[in-house]
């Protein structure tokens, strides 16, 4: 389905076809509460949004769109006090709290205001995943001294610690929790050279300081992080008692279904929706492989961007949050089946379940949902009598020698008492994930459909789609023949009404679940252009063999080294424009076919417009084939030499 955000300034979302005929999606007010994880590019500045945290509380006290919290007011003047100073590296900020309470908001408000040059907004499970994946690529590229036999101790966190200091001085981390011993061995050092290097930390938790990796294993290990954390963060707490997530639904949509009720009709819905959401991709149901770190996943029953998945698929399995976040990158609906009451003798698929979750709302992933039971009972606390005599119980203590008098046999691994602290946010989550509210976004839409004599039947699915939206949403602006890429482009924003367009591609190798994250960079950082980059952060390409995969990474990479665009996925397409930049833009460029995005990005770079980046995923298309082929690559090396000669 093809979407369009609404926002303070209109929107026009443009989507490019392969044949050049563009479908364009205008939009108008909206307020998207699905903040990105993204990176600003560093070129200039971030502009704030001339507003301070304490202001945007008050205008959203006045809208109605809040409650008055006098505990959230105490909090927002504590972040207001990091965004006045920024500039010059001061303290951060650590708020917890019981969940629901508003810390996440309340952050991002202080996000938007702060003027700040290179910031980052990350969920803290996709920042370790990240770092974990720089320590292995830093440990894969360090060369040993082969003359030298004596022990050559290398540390890979302080070179990590510099990567992320040169993208981020300041990291607002969302649910800051510890739960894993790996993160737990590290975090001391990593953090105290991020704080030596004057990044600046602001995070939301659920947990006090003091109580992060509360009797975790080898806990005497990490005690040390929590001093540093203190001497650079101050503490605030926000605990209202409300839970304002579940309070403030006004409507549930049926996404999940009690088996309790009925295990056939709840099978049966889960088929029915199942088959509505497979009618809307362009695919067929199929099992679906993800290669990640070495590993392959398959899951038996995909249909595009919507996985039909098992409980014991996802969570019976050797599953961590970086493949969670592979999921979620490139699935729009999970649908998981058969959860089963969740209780401390599946502690470990409790835990994967949890990191589910938190990974799939963070990335504003649809869910639907069969169980045995209502999601407020999903999870006992209540111990099974037979709980520490269990296999997993017993092999785990053998594995780490620990004995069952042994002071770490209390640790929470075995007890279970992470998992009860954190279900709450779970339940919480759940019954956000089911509602309207979650599913809809409140998104508006107008598509302004551009045809230029297409025979691949483009203008009569346009025309359906008229009778299901209707024609003042669906707009039809065919043109006598096929004239060109740029010259769609520019009959397109003859037609948009909006101060943006984005441009994608219509075939949804770009999906538009990407475009709630372009706007909100836009809108925080005032950029010219924000450009969807598969080479950067949590970025990455599904479906094209290694010899596809190749040609893409050199052609960008001697476009990177040619040209120096000032963005990291130059030869990608997917972006956000202003308007009457992307006139202007239009009115310089003289290339055709692939270069000619290319070259829209080195003319932005050349008349100092500012580029914001967005990590996006990229799918390749279903059916029908690239029109990639030798000549289209003697064209691309001709116009790239051109443009290196001419700016």
């Amino acid at each position: 389905m093809l979407f369009l955000t609404k926002v303070p300034s209109s929107f026009c979302v443009l989507l490019k076809r392969s044949c050049s005929c563009p479908v364009i999606h205008g939009v108008r007010p909206y307020s998207p509460n699905a903040p990105a994880t993204a990176t600003a590019s560093s070129g200039s500045p971030v502009s704030a949004v001339g507003k301070t945290p304490v202001e945007l509380l008050k205008e959203k006290l006045n809208h109605g769109e809040i409650q008055p919290d006098p505990h959230q007011v105490r909090v927002t003047e504590a972040l207001q006090v990091v965004a006045e100073k920024a500039v010059a590296a001061p303290k951060g900020l650590y708020i917890y709290g019981s969940v629901g309470g508003g810390k996440t908001m309340l952050m991002d408000m202080f996000y938007d205001c702060c003027a700040i040059d290179r910031k980052r907004r990350v969920h803290f499970n996709s920042f370790m995943t990240d770092v974990h994946a720089k320590i292995h690529d830093i440990k894969s590229k360090h060369v040993r001294d082969a003359s030298n036999s004596k022990p050559q101790p290398f540390d890979p966190i302080k070179p990590v610690a510099e990567l992320i200091t040169q993208d981020s001085w300041m990291i607002c981390f969302d649910e800051f929790q510890v739960t894993d011993i790996a993160d737990a061995m590290i975090l001391k050092r990593l953090f105290t050279y991020l704080f030596n290097n004057g990044v600046i930390v602001v995070a939301t938790s659920n947990r006090a300081p003091d109580d992060l990796y509360k009797n975790g294993l080898q806990r005497s290990n990490f005690v040390p992080f929590i001093g540093v954390l203190k001497n650079h963060c101050n503490i605030v707490t926000l605990d209202s008692g409300v839970d304002y997530r579940t309070a403030a639904l006004k409507g549930e949509s049926k996404h999940y279904f009690d088996k309790s009720q009925g295990a056939s009709d709840a099978n049966a819905s889960m088929d029915k929706l199942f088959k509505v959401l497979c009618s809307q991709e362009n695919d067929m149901i199929r099992p679906k492989t993800f290669t990640h770190f070495g590993r392959n996943i398959t899951f038996a029953k995909t249909c595009g961007q919507v996985l039909d998945s098992t409980f014991d698929e996802l969570c019976d399995k050797p599953l961590g949050a970086s493949d969670f976040l592979q999921i979620a990158q490139f699935f729009h609906t999970v649908l998981i089946r058969d959860i089963p009451q969740l209780n401390l003798k599946l502690k470990s698929q409790t835990r994967r379940f949890i990191t589910l979750i938190d990974t799939l709302y963070d990335s504003r992933v649809r869910l639907v949902v069969s169980a045995d039971v209502p999601y407020k009972y999903l999870f006992s606390n209540e111990a099974p009598d037979d709980m520490h005599t269990s296999d997993e119980h017993r092999m785990l203590m053998d594995d780490l020698k620990i004995t069952k008098d042994s002071t770490d046999a209390s640790s929470n691994i075995f007890t279970g008492e992470e998992e009860v602290f954190a279900f709450e946010r779970t339940v919480s989550r759940l019954a956000e994930m089911q509602s309207a509210e979650y599913w809809t976004l409140k998104i508006n839409f107008e598509v302004i459909v551009i045809d230029d004599g297409s025979p691949d039947g483009t203008l009569d699915v346009a025309k359906q789609l008229q009778k299901i939206y209707g024609e003042d949403r669906i707009l039809l602006r065919p043109r006598a023949a096929k004239l060109g890429l740029g010259t769609a482009y520019i009959h397109g924003i003859e037609h948009a009404t909006g101060d943006y367009i984005i441009i994608m591609d219509a075939d949804l190798s770009h999906h538009p679940k990407f475009i709630p994250q372009f706007v909100e960079l836009q809108k925080k950082g005032g950029y010219d252009v924000v450009s969807g980059t598969r080479y950067k952060g949590t970025g990455g390409v599904y479906g094209w063999d290694f010899k596809r995969k190749l040609i893409s990474r050199g052609a960008n990479f001697l476009s990177q080294l040619l040209l120096r665009p000032n963005a990291s996925d130059l030869t990608g397409s997917f972006r956000l424009y202003r308007k009457e930049v992307l006139k202007e833009l239009i009115s310089r460029c003289t290339s055709k076919g692939y270069v000619f995005q290319m070259e829209m990005i080195v003319r932005a770079r050349q008349l100092n417009y500012t580029i914001g980046e967005v990590p996006i995923s990229f799918v390749d298309r279903v059916y029908g084939q690239s029109k990639l082929g030798g000549s289209e690559i003697v064209q691309f090396a001709k116009n790239l030499l051109y443009l290196f000669a001419t700016t």
